[in-house]
C-alpha cells in the first residue's frame, strides 16, 4: 500500500487523550490513553509508513452528525426532565457545527504541511456542561 496512498486522514475522537478532572480540555499532544482504538490505528499508519493526519473531535452537532445525542438531550429539555451531566458540570468542552468539521477535513488532503499532524477540531468557544 505504500507509495499508492498519498494522505490517509483518519478522523478519531478526543477519546483517546487519557481523563483528567483538573484540565478536562485537552491539547494536541496531551497524553493519551494506550488502550483507546484510536491510538492503536494511528500507531499502525505510523508502522505502515503512510503519510496521514488525525482529527479528534471534540462535540459534533447538526444534521446527519454521527450520533444522534442532541435529539436526547432536547427531548428531556422539551418534557421539562432533568438532564444528567458528568460531575461537578465545570469542565470547559466545545460544540462544533458539521459544517464546520467537514470544511477543516476538506482542507487537508493534498496539504503538505498537515501531514503526520493531530489537530483537535473544536469551535473558538469554551463552554462548561452546566
Amino acid at each position: 500500500m505504500s507509495g499508492k496512498l498519498k494522505h490517509y486522514v483518519f478522523v478519531a475522537s478526543a477519546g483517546a487523550y487519557k481523563a483528567d478532572s483538573v484540565e478536562p480540555c485537552h491539547f494536541e499532544g496531551d497524553a493519551r490513553k494506550s488502550s483507546a482504538g484510536h491510538v492503536e490505528v494511528e500507531t499502525y499508519l505510523k508502522e505502515l509508513g503512510l503519510p496521514y493526519t488525525v482529527f479528534q473531535p471534540l462535540y459534533i452537532y447538526g444534521p446527519n452528525s454521527a450520533k444522534d445525542c442532541e435529539q436526547w438531550f432536547m427531548d428531556r429539555i422539551a418534557r421539562d426532565r432533568p438532564v444528567p451531566i458528568p460531575s461537578p458540570g465545570v469542565q470547559l468542552t466545545s460544540l462544533t457545527h458539521v459544517e464546520d468539521v467537514a470544511s477543516m477535513l476538506a482542507a487537508v488532503p493534498g496539504n503538505y504541511n498537515a501531514r503526520y499532524e493531530h489537530y483537535n477540531v473544536c469551535s473558538d468557544r469554551a463552554i462548561t456542561f452546566t
